[in-house]
Formats: structure tokens, sequence, C-alpha cells
């Protein structure tokens, strides 16, 4: 493990704060970086200022810094395998949740990011199947045995619960809206008040929020929503996983075979590449779970069912 850990460093040269002018981003097809992990990675998530990819090693939550650090961390204290990554906004937190099963009860923590620390740790019954943080620091847990989404602050005191009626696939926080997804049904409440103010019968697997809009994951693409649900189009085709670029424009999305990751512009729907991992050793069948922009949008990480690590370079 510790040989992965000091390669990762070898893909955070280059300046955080890097925005190339001019067109659309182009992306080295084949990862810059590859390591293959002892645990498959649960997941990967960026935090907002750039400095940070949070995944997982051996079953611990692994910090990765960007240059000029480079450093690598593994955050102690978690009783139970991580699952899930959300940065806040201010990127001073990361939230977790941690299972051993999908049905079993669920740790979340507060990781204190300056401090590597627990700043706050909470026990949920039920199983966490989706989690999202919002701009103020509202921590929201879906669950899939009791079909609720939990309402918390970073001290994870419950501010509410709001019934979905049915295992919740995922949550997204935008503007001053909860949205949430489930098998059948897109629903969004008022974050503050808890008021339910719409709904749609569009099931779903997944959510990823960008400025002003989200994305839903379904079996016929991803379809795109304003906070109200109004629907703005559809694109591609379906995703295990997706993420926006800091600025909305882009989506790139999470899927299986030899070519899993794809790059989309929002405002028209358009294809603009796939990210490969032709010549490394993967499972038929496998796909990518975890998918962020990094470094100022000069990177597209990747996590993989097979236990890849995958790095792509714009370039």
């Amino acid at each position: 493990m510790r040989l992965v850990l000091c390669a990762v460093v070898l893909a955070f040269s280059g300046c955080s704060r890097c925005n190339p002018s001019g067109g659309d981003p182009k992306f080295r097809s084949y990862p810059a970086e590859s390591y293959r992990l002892e645990k498959v990675p649960a997941g990967v998530a960026a935090s907002p200022d750039g400095r940070w990819l949070a995944s997982s090693a051996d079953e611990e939550v692994l910090l990765l810094e960007a240059a000029p650090s480079g450093k690598t961390f593994k955050l102690q204290g978690a009783q139970r395998s991580p699952h899930g990554f959300q940065f806040t906004s201010d990127s001073r937190h990361l939230v977790t949740t941690h299972m051993p099963h999908w049905d079993l009860d669920c740790e979340v923590i507060v990781w204190d990011i300056a401090a590597r620390s627990i700043h706050a740790k909470q026990v949920i019954p039920g199983g966490i199947s989706a989690l999202a943080v919002s701009s103020d620091g509202l921590v929201a847990c879906g669950t899939q045995r009791e079909g609720t989404i939990r309402v918390m602050d970073l001290t994870l005191e419950t501010r509410r619960t709001l019934d979905a009626g049915e295992h919740v696939t995922g949550l997204a926080f935008l503007a001053e809206r909860l949205v949430g997804s489930t098998r059948s049904a897109v629903a969004c409440w008022n974050a503050e008040t808890g008021a339910r103010e719409g709904a749609k019968k569009i099931g779903g697997t997944r959510l990823a929020a960008g400025p002003g809009l989200v994305a839903l994951a379904t079996e016929d693409g991803v379809i795109l929503f304003r906070s109200d649900l109004s629907e703005l189009g559809k694109i591609g085709s379906t995703a295990h996983v997706m993420a926006f670029s800091s600025d909305g424009k882009y989506l790139a999305t999470g899927g299986s075979g030899p070519r899993p990751v794809s790059l989309y512009r929002v405002e028209d729907g358009k294809f603009l590449q796939t990210l490969e991992i032709s010549g490394l050793t993967y499972t038929l069948g496998s796909w990518v779970n975890g998918v962020a922009w990094f470094d100022g949008g000069r990177q597209i990480v990747a996590t993989h069912s097979d236990g890849l690590l995958l790095f792509y370079q714009r370039e």
C-alpha cells in the first residue's frame, strides 16, 4: 500500500488554481497515473478548493493533498468500512458514511480536515444509501430500510426527518432545496423547513448537484433538472456515478466496460469524449463507482470496482 500512496502524489503536480482557457476541455484518453489498491475503493470526492481528494484504502478513509505538499493521510477512528464521501463547501470538513452492509447500522462521521480528527460521529440504523452536504453545513442521509431522509447539522444533531416513502437512491442540495430520488420518483423539499415542494414520477439510481441544476441517472440516460424539478434535457446513457465540473459546464459520468468514463457538455448535451482503462486488467462487467474533478479541473479521478484508482490528465 505504501508504494501506491507514494506514487499517487506524482499526479498532483501543477497549480490547483490553474484555469485553462479556450474551447472544451480535452483529457488524455488513457490514465496518466493508475493504481490497484488492496481493497476496492468506495468512491471518490474532491474538495471545492481543489486541495483534497478523499477515497478509501484498506477500509480506512484516505486523504490525498495536492501539490506542493503531495502528502497522504489515513483518517483513524471509524469502526466500519467507508462507503460515501462529501466535503463541506468551505473544504474544512469531510463527511463520510461507514457500514458493513447495506441494511445494517451505519456510522456518519464529520472529520476536521486541518486536525485530521473526528469532529462528530453518529450511528444511524437502516443502512445509508445516499449522502449530501449543503453550502450552509446541513448533512442529509437517506436510508434504505426506513425510506427516510435525516437532515442534520455538522454536529450530527438531527434537525428533521423527511419521509421519502421508499429506499432513497440519491440526494443533492440545490440552493434552498433538498432533492431526493427513489426507484419510482424524484422529489424536492425546502431544506430549512422540511416542507415538500414538488415531485415527479421519474425513478433514478443516483443524483449529482451542479451550479443551479441536478443530474438524475435513470435507465434511459441522465436527466438534468432545475431545483423546482423542471427538466432541462437528457444527456448520454445510463451512468453509475456523475460529477459536474466546478463551473457546471461539463458532466463526467462513470459506467462500465473498457471506456468507463464519459465527458459531456451540459449546455447542449454534446458528447465530448470517453476515458479508457485499456492496458489494465479488469473484470468483465466491472464498473466505475466514483468520479470527481480535481486540481482546478486539470484532472478527472475515477475509482473502479476492480480496485483501480485512475487519474486522467487534461491536455
